[in-house]
């Protein structure tokens, strides 16, 4: 029981995570106005489809399973990017989203060694 509810945490906020980046890089790449913003932070047109792709391979390394920490760990540190970025322009009101998908990051992988744990034998299901 413990091994499937496990399991189903981990698809749902992989989901999410996934779906959210998606929809950033999405709109990163389809809205015009990202260029602007992008613009009044400091940074290029180029840093902006680089993150927009960035966030695109993401998505997709979190929800395989095989790259599925490598991908959390790559939304962590854009999120932290996006912290900076948002922090440094005084748009404190902006962090929200970042600190979400950073602590949905964590407890994701989290949750991805203790599956592992449970898979091994180590606990008992």
């Amino acid at each position: 029981m413990l091994k499937g509810f496990v399991h189903h945490t981990i698809l749902i906020s992989v989901g999410i995570v996934s779906m959210m980046f998606i929809y950033s890089s999405m709109t990163i790449f389809l809205m015009p106005g990202w260029s602007d913003q992008f613009a009044v932070w400091g940074y290029s047109q180029t840093f902006l489809y680089l993150v927009a792709s960035v966030e695109l391979i993401l998505a997709v390394a979190v929800f395989a399973t095989p790259t599925r920490v490598y991908g959390l760990l790559g939304v962590i540190i854009v999120m932290i990017g996006a912290l900076y970025t948002h922090l440094t322009n005084d748009q404190p009101d902006e962090i929200y989203a970042s600190i979400f998908m950073i602590f949905l990051a964590i407890s994701t992988m989290i949750l991805v060694g203790f599956k592992k744990k449970i898979d091994s034998g180590g606990i008992k299901n």
